[in-house]
Order: structure tokens, then sequence, then C-alpha cells
């Protein structure tokens, strides 16, 4: 059964960040993830002020998606 892993990054660090976005697209194939959401702009519908990047994965399993955010890469 697919999973979603669905993260709500702040980024404080520009630098570290594109370093980060360099590596990261590599580990997620090598999980069989894909990205469905990746950043962008965003705009609230309703409610608060939303500061946060949102970044959605999608994995073929639950164990996939453990074992990506599990790993050491």
């Amino acid at each position: 059964m697919k999973t979603y892993l669905i993260a709500h990054i702040e980024v404080t660090n520009p630098d570290l960040m594109a370093k980060y976005r360099e590596q990261v697209p590599a580990i997620v194939e090598k999980y069989n993830g894909k990205y469905l959401v990746r950043g962008g702009e965003s705009k609230i519908i309703e409610g608060d002020y939303f500061k946060h990047r949102i970044v959605i994965l999608e994995f073929p399993d639950r164990k996939s998606a453990d074992d990506f955010y599990t790993s050491e890469d």
C-alpha cells in the first residue's frame, strides 16, 4: 500500500538548504519514492500565516518510507 511522507520545512539557512536540495532527490529515488509536492509558492486560503515549505513524498509501501526516513544517506 502506498505511503506518504508529509514534511513542513522551515528554511533558516538557505545555503545549507541549497546543498540539501542537491542531494535529497537521489536518496528519495534510491528508496523508490517520488515527489508529489515540493515547495513553491503557496496561498493561504483560510487560517493563520504558514511560513514553512511543504513537501509530500510518495513511497510504494511503509517499509520504503521508513527506510528512507531512517537512512544515514
